[in-house]
């Protein structure tokens, strides 16, 4: 009889190909993907992240795909280029959304077996049921889980007009996901996390688990007329003014805590699965990841 399917190491089959330990279990095959691009700072990010402690596959779009949430390509072809990256090495960049990369790559692309996908970093929270139906970095997650493997979503917060410091993403993104990924970790099928946007030489606040907000974000438009008499309205709402609703996610990163939402396929929010303390050890954690 086969040993029955662990949600983070995969099937009993692929965990006895696997051989090699690191110090917090066994070496898992990890799918990296995102929605800003196969050359943005955040997949770097990520990448440095879990380098040198899992196998690491990246199929991630040819440029940005923000704002595509679940959209996949049926009626066109989806070019794929296999790239040679300085980072990476051998890697793939897809003309289409984070699902098409997904989709691809977890059915033709990768010939190994995938034991997690994680989607990231994002340059931007994604936080709030709005967020969540719009966000490719968090569609591509959903769809690995959709098509049977545990996923990741992660996302970095930052102020409008002011840059991110990655090597301080990179650090948080490190230690939260060593966490997430660890044998003895809860069986969550889907994370989405949110890291806070900290002052340099500062920890965040700690860690929290937050539902989504239902709150809408601010919605505004300024009216422009072209040349030719076309009139045009480009979205103009200011994005950090937000509401924020108590003991929710929005607001949780907006106060500075790395935040966690759990799911399952259904998109129940799990927080019923995850003991309290493992939130709490995440949150002694957080406190501690300053840079």
């Amino acid at each position: 009889m086969a040993t029955p399917y662990h949600p983070l190491i995969g099937s009993g089959t692929r965990q006895h190909d696997r051989r090699k330990v690191h110090s917090t279990g066994l070496i898992m095959h990890l799918l990296l993907t995102n929605d800003d691009g196969i050359d943005a700072a955040g997949l770097a990010a990520l990448h440095e992240s879990l380098r040198g402690e899992h196998t690491l596959s990246v199929v991630a779009p040819a440029s940005e795909q923000s704002r595509t949430g679940h959209t996949a390509s049926y009626d066109r072809p989806i070019r794929v280029h296999r790239r040679q990256h300085e980072q990476f090495g051998s890697c793939y960049a897809v003309e289409g959304t984070p699902v098409d990369c997904v989709r691809l790559a977890l059915t033709t692309l990768i010939t190994e077996p995938v034991d997690r996908v994680i989607s990231g970093v994002n340059f931007g929270a994604n936080v709030g049921w709005v967020d969540l139906a719009t966000s490719g970095t968090f569609a591509a997650a959903r769809d690995a889980v959709f098509t049977g493997v545990p996923a990741i979503a992660i996302s970095q917060f930052f102020y409008f007009n002011q840059p991110n410091d990655w090597n301080a993403t990179t650090l948080r993104a490190r230690a939260i996901l060593q966490e997430l990924l660890a044998d003895d970790a809860p069986p969550v099928r889907l994370w989405n996390v949110n890291l806070p946007r900290v002052e340099s030489g500062q920890a965040p606040v700690g860690a929290r688990m937050l539902p989504p907000s239902f709150d809408q974000i601010p919605l505004r438009y300024d009216l422009t007329e072209g040349v030719d008499g076309q009139t045009s309205y480009q979205y103009a709402g200011f994005w950090e003014s937000r509401a924020r609703t108590a003991d929710h996610d929005v607001d949780g990163v907006f106060s500075g805590s790395i935040v966690l939402t759990p799911f399952e396929p259904s998109m129940r929010v799990a927080q019923d699965i995850v003991p309290a303390g493992f939130v709490e050890s995440l949150d002694t954690l957080a406190k501690n990841l300053s840079a």
